[in-house]
């Protein structure tokens, strides 16, 4: 009997604890926060962890186009954010007066350093000879944007890749001759960044997404593989890394799935790349390219 009842005691014991630890995970998992997403026809979304759901904020104001919605989002603060409308001007957005300001036409990519308060931006501009395309460094209020580089033509379709508070890897040509080069905002210098992949988002602790042959990994600064990424997670088929939310860790993945004699269904998912594990959050509804943000509670 006694036997019995220490045996029961133990069951109690490690079921509370696995309770326990389940809970503390689970409680984590909603302290995440929010996810500010550019969705739908027009609209900026929430979508809260804890709640999971989704819920419309604020119509996006019409830029030419019908499916209007903002890209290349680029958080400065939980209350605001840099955008990119589809008819290439780049702006920032007050989340509490639900207004937006276009500070730049002709121009794309907004990129932020909390450091310094600037943003870098990329501009195309008509000259005698044709179209230019140029790299600009300005402040937020957008007064006198400094011309930091003249860049090869095709360089406007790849954004700068935002590395930390300071530093961004800026393509200065792409295509066949692809030069990367590494900026620094504090001292405004540009420095040889070769790298042995492409880059595609810069993740936590100076790591990077990286892309080659095909497949997807993390890698150092430097583009040297530190882990994989299996093609069931993340691939150039039908899973496309969306946004990276370094104060998580995470990224946001976009999954399109063919349905017979339907149309493609569009979902989201999260995928931790401390354990690469992956999961659905969200089903039926799709953003644009770097169409979200990550918000604290």
């Amino acid at each position: 009997m006694r036997k019995q009842l220490l045996f029961i005691k133990k069951v109690f014991l490690i079921t509370s604890a696995i309770f326990f630890i389940n809970s503390i995970a689970f409680a984590r998992e909603n302290d995440m926060g929010k996810l500010l997403l550019s969705g739908g026809h027009n609209q900026l979304f929430e979508f809260s962890f804890d709640r999971e759901e989704v819920v419309e904020l604020a119509k996006i104001p019409d830029h030419g186009g019908y499916r209007a919605n903002y890209k290349n989002l680029q958080k400065v603060n939980d209350n605001e954010f840099l955008f990119e409308t589809p008819s290439n001007e780049a702006g920032i957005y007050n989340m509490k007066t639900l207004q937006e300001k276009i500070l730049f036409h002709n121009s794309s990519c907004p990129t932020y350093f909390e450091s310094s308060g600037e943003m870098l931006f990329l501009k195309v501009e008509k000259t005698a000879s044709g179209f230019e395309e140029y790299l600009y460094l300005s402040s937020l209020d957008g007064d006198k944007p400094l011309v930091l580089r003249k860049l090869a033509r095709g360089s406007v379709s790849k954004c700068p890749i935002r590395l930390n508070r300071d530093e961004a890897l800026i393509f200065l040509s792409y295509g066949e001759n692809k030069e990367i080069s590494l900026f620094n905002v504090q001292n405004r210098t540009f420095s040889d960044s070769s790298r042995l992949c492409e880059p595609i988002f810069g993740l936590d602790d100076g790591k990077l997404l990286c892309l080659s042959n095909e497949t997807y990994f993390i890698s150092d600064h430097e583009g040297n593989k530190l882990k994989g990424i299996n093609k069931s997670l993340l691939n150039k088929n039908n899973m496309f890394p969306m946004a990276s939310f370094n104060e998580v860790n995470s990224l946001l993945v976009q999954e399109y799935r063919e349905r017979l004699f339907r149309s493609t269904i569009v979902n989201l998912w999260i995928l931790d790349l401390n354990t690469l594990e992956k999961r659905l959050i969200i089903e039926g509804f799709g953003i644009g390219k770097k169409g979200a943000i990550y918000l604290e509670q």
